[in-house]
C-alpha cells in the first residue's frame, strides 16, 4: 500500500521495501518538515538502523509503504457426521461472542482464533 505520512504519524504500521524486494518492519520516529527534502522522515528498523526518507517515503533504492494491518477474529469448530468436523463460516470480533454463539449450536467443539492481514 502506498505510504501515507499522516497515517504513519498516527502510529499505523509501516515497512521498508528494500532493493531486493524484501520487507523490513520499521517504526516511525519523526517528521521534520524543516529538514532537507530527502531527509524529512526518520524511521528505525527492528535492528536499530536509522533510515532517512523524503515525505514521499523514498530513500535511494528503498521506499516506505504502509504495512498490512492485522486483526484477530474467532470462528467455531463443530462435529459433522460425514466429515468428522466442520468449520463455522462466520467470524466473530471476540472470543466470548463466538463461544456463546457456538455453544447454542449442535455439535459445537471449540472456538479458535486466527490473525488476518488486511
Amino acid at each position: 500500500m502506498k505510504f501515507d505520512l499522516e497515517a504513519a504519524k498516527r502510529g499505523e504500521p509501516i515497512r521498508l521495501v528494500s532493493d531486493n524486494n524484501g520487507f523490513i518492519d520499521v517504526t516511525f520516529v519523526a517528521h521534520a518538515p524543516e529538514a532537507r527534502e530527502h531527509t524529512r522522515i526518520v524511521v528505525v528498523s527492528e535492528s536499530g538502523v536509522i533510515i532517512l526518507c523524503g515525505e514521499d517515503g523514498v530513500s535511494g533504492n528503498h521506499s516506505l509503504e504502509m504495512a498490512p494491518k492485522k486483526i484477530k477474529r474467532w470462528f467455531n469448530v463443530y462435529r459433522h457426521e460425514e466429515y468428522g468436523f466442520d468449520l463455522g463460516c462466520r467470524f466473530f470480533a471476540n472470543a466470548e461472542e463466538a463461544s456463546t454463539f457456538g455453544s447454542e449450536k449442535t455439535g459445537y467443539i471449540k472456538t479458535i482464533s486466527i490473525e488476518i492481514e488486511l
